[in-house]
């Protein structure tokens, strides 16, 4: 019996100078990450928007309409992607605020939740959450 404790002594010895050495030897966490990215700002009184967006984006802005209401659209689009869309291809990932009339005042919550526009039928709950 007395030489089955030292085994077991010595195994869990081992595990506890196995596990300090990991941990001691761990890598130390990486900080996070900082944007160095300069920051633009796009603004329009007319549609009452104000924004920030990294220097390595570029905008364009257009006009459309939208189940016969006008629409604004403003496309943010990375500009080394955006130099290079391919012929007949998809174009790249960018980010589109689209400002539509609501010539039928339409309440804001219809609107989000019957518009296929809108992208609310895309999420995986259908819940609408307000925020400050």
């Amino acid at each position: 019996m007395s030489q089955n404790r030292w085994v077991l002594v010595g195994v869990v010895m081992l595990a506890l100078v196995a596990g300090g050495y990991v941990l001691w030897n761990k890598a130390p966490a990486q900080p996070p990450v900082v944007s160095t990215e300069s920051k633009l700002s796009y603004g329009s009184t007319e549609l009452g928007i104000s924004l920030l967006y990294a220097d390595t984006y570029t905008y364009t802005v257009g006009a459309d309409v939208y189940n016969g209401a006008d629409a604004r659209v403003i496309a943010f689009i990375d500009k080394e992607l955006a130099a290079n869309i391919p012929q007949g291809g998809e174009g790249p990932p960018g980010i589109a605020l689209i400002v539509i009339d609501n010539p039928d005042a339409k309440p804001l919550e219809q609107w989000v939740r019957n518009e296929t526009i809108s992208n609310f039928g895309l999420s995986s709950d259908k819940t609408l959450t307000a925020k400050p």
